[in-house]
């Protein structure tokens, strides 16, 4: 089968409008028993895909539109889905078309960046590795210098005063040094602590804010799924959320001032507010609106 063949056996818009014509109802009187403008109807017939709202309220009105003419709902819902299934199909091969056309390109674009990359990574450790021996070569010159001093001091001590009794060359002169730099640790120690006395003081705990998290809201509202719906809900003026619900979902909601539902099953879901039963009036597959409190 072609692909011409499959988006004609999978129009929805076409199916609904020649039951329709055969019926002879007019899309006016359609537009009266769904409550769905006129100018949405025709997008669904002529399958206006960028003109149409989301699945989810397409389906909804799809349902009620066969519904209004005694066509099969399930059957347009299932045309639809089928339909968008396959545009996806014709978008994605394109999109493969294109990309097949530039992959060369691509991959040496890619492989030169990966290759500078490793050029980046490989200076820089280099650089790193310089750093590290030049610092570890002054240490060692100047740990030499510091012991030379006084093994030459001891010296020249020595042979200018040749005639003192009981001289030892191994004199404590050779050992006093290490005294001396761990005195000098310990005041350039204290002296750091003098300069930050915040490394002696203990951390302070962050304050506890959740106090101030706590929500304050004035009504509550528990939504439960009896049969499948989609409902569009505005809370205190805000941005509207959308929700597609089966049977068993809960929802629990909470407002400050007032809440606006439009719901594409009328039958499909009770409502409580502050846990009081709220009354749908419409019957399951009707699509409704209404505002709380």
């Amino acid at each position: 089968m072609t692909t011409e063949t499959e988006k004609t056996s999978l129009s929805f818009g076409r199916y609904l409008q020649s039951i329709r014509i055969e019926k002879g109802i007019s899309l006016e009187d359609v537009s009266k028993e769904t409550r769905i403008r006129r100018e949405a109807l025709l997008y669904i017939e002529e399958e206006d895909h960028e003109k149409l709202p989301d699945i989810v309220f397409v389906k909804g009105f799809l349902r009620a539109y066969a519904k209004a003419i005694g066509a099969d709902g399930d059957e347009a819902v299932r045309r639809y889905i089928s339909r968008l299934e396959v545009m996806q199909r014709i978008i994605t091969s394109d999109l493969d078309l294109e990309r097949s056309g530039s992959g060369g390109v691509f991959w040496r674009r890619f492989l030169l960046s990966i290759g500078a990359l490793f050029c980046l990574i490989a200076v820089t450790l280099y650089a790193v590795s310089m750093w590290r021996d030049k610092q570890e070569q002054t240490s060692a010159s100047s740990g030499v210098i510091s012991e030379a001093v006084p093994v030459e001091s001891s010296a020249e001590k020595s042979m200018s005063d040749p005639g003192q009794p009981g001289l030892d060359k191994s004199a404590p002169a050779a050992t006093e040094p290490p005294p001396q730099a761990s005195t000098a640790t310990t005041t350039e120690s204290d002296a750091d602590v003098a300069k930050d006395p915040a490394k002696t003081e203990a951390p302070i705990a962050p304050e506890d804010d959740s106090a101030a998290q706590v929500p304050n809201s004035g009504y509550r509202l528990n939504i439960d799924t009896i049969e499948e719906t989609w409902v569009k809900i505005v809370i205190d003026n805000q941005e509207p959320k959308e929700y597609n619900l089966y049977p068993g979902d809960q929802i629990e909601l909470e407002a400050t001032d007032s809440y606006t539902l439009l719901v594409g099953n009328a039958g499909g879901i009770k409502l409580r507010l502050n846990g009081k039963q709220v009354e749908l009036t419409g019957k399951s597959g009707k699509v409704v609106k209404i505002k709380l409190p």
